[in-house]
């Protein structure tokens, strides 16, 4: 009996141990799995965090790209605007010059074709009464005036006696009337008449044509040059072209060039063409070769303005 009941004991404590070890053995494999998920999520977590990190710097060095590509197109800008700032008087120089040249070169072409120029003429005549053909030739005395040509005796006789319808006062100025008013009438007449024959001579000796439309043309060009040019740089210091660009023409002390000057500055300029305003480009003061000869420069209203006290000094 007793042994039956030491069996059943034992056969008790077995399995209370066994139960026992059962339970050990479900709580380790339980703080295992539960250990085995801390340790993926801190995994997951550490996955999560190099990832954001990575992000991070990601975006941190495409910022910084863009920055950087954005400094450099800045400084290229930049680079650019000073090289038009350095550039821009030089060409500001070289477009109102040619400017000018083209202005030369349509009044050459609209005064030098015969065919508009006479069309020109005939209108002016037609709407104005005035010859301007007869009145250039005898300007140059190329043919005697019409108050000096001989008149016919039928003529002479109408101015003589006019009708009574026709009759009035008349103060009308005769070509080159001037000539009347000398004492010496008919020796000043003599004269003229002997220097037109003479230069009629030359002319035909050297077989040189000079139609009338062409010489009045040469003084129409001259006198718009003059007034252009010449005059509007001695009154304004503007020729049309620096007029257009914003330019001015002055003297070293910044006051307006005398007529001398700007009328050698204009003549000699133009005609040396491109030989001297390519000077400009290797002059610090921006000089053609005709400043550096007239001591003229070149500049903008406002530099004028802006430099209006030092210019006072310097005087």
């Amino acid at each position: 009996m007793d042994d039956k009941k030491k069996v059943v004991q034992k056969e008790e404590w077995t399995f209370q141990v066994d139960q026992d070890q059962i339970r050990d053995l479900e709580r380790k494999r339980e703080e295992k799995r539960l250990e085995e998920l801390r340790s993926n999520k801190i995994r997951e977590r550490k996955k999560i965090l190099i990832e954001e990190i990575k992000e991070d710097t990601n975006s941190k060095s495409d910022l910084r790209k863009e920055l950087d590509a954005k400094h450099i197109s800045d400084e290229k800008r930049q680079n650019q605007e000073r090289e038009r700032a350095v550039l821009a008087p030089y060409l500001q120089r070289l477009a109102a010059y040619l400017l000018d040249i083209i202005l030369i070169g349509l009044l050459l072409l609209a005064f030098f074709k015969a065919s508009a120029t006479l069309m020109l003429f005939k209108q002016v005549k037609i709407y104005s009464g005035v010859d301007v053909i007869s009145l250039t030739r005898q300007l140059l005395i190329l043919e005697a005036p019409n108050s000096l040509k001989p008149k016919d005796d039928l003529q002479a006789k109408k101015e003589a006696s006019p009708e009574p319808s026709d009759a009035r006062v008349e103060f009308r100025k005769t070509e080159l009337d001037f000539i009347h008013d000398r004492p010496d009438f008919t020796k000043t007449t003599s004269q003229l008449e002997g220097y037109r024959v003479i230069l009629l001579k030359f002319l035909e000796q050297n077989k040189i044509k000079l139609e009338p439309v062409k010489i009045y043309s040469v003084l129409i060009f001259g006198f718009l040059y003059f007034v252009l040019f010449i005059f509007s740089v001695m009154c304004w210091g503007k020729t049309p072209g620096k007029k257009i660009l914003g330019l001015q023409v002055v003297g070293e002390k910044g006051d307006l060039l005398k007529w001398r000057a700007a009328f050698l500055r204009e003549t000699i300029g133009k005609s040396l063409f491109l030989f001297g305003i390519v000077t400009i480009l290797f002059t610090k003061k921006r000089q053609s070769l005709y400043d550096m000869l007239f001591h003229s420069k070149v500049i903008k209203y406002d530099d004028r303005l802006f430099n209006k006290e030092k210019i006072g000094k310097v005087a």
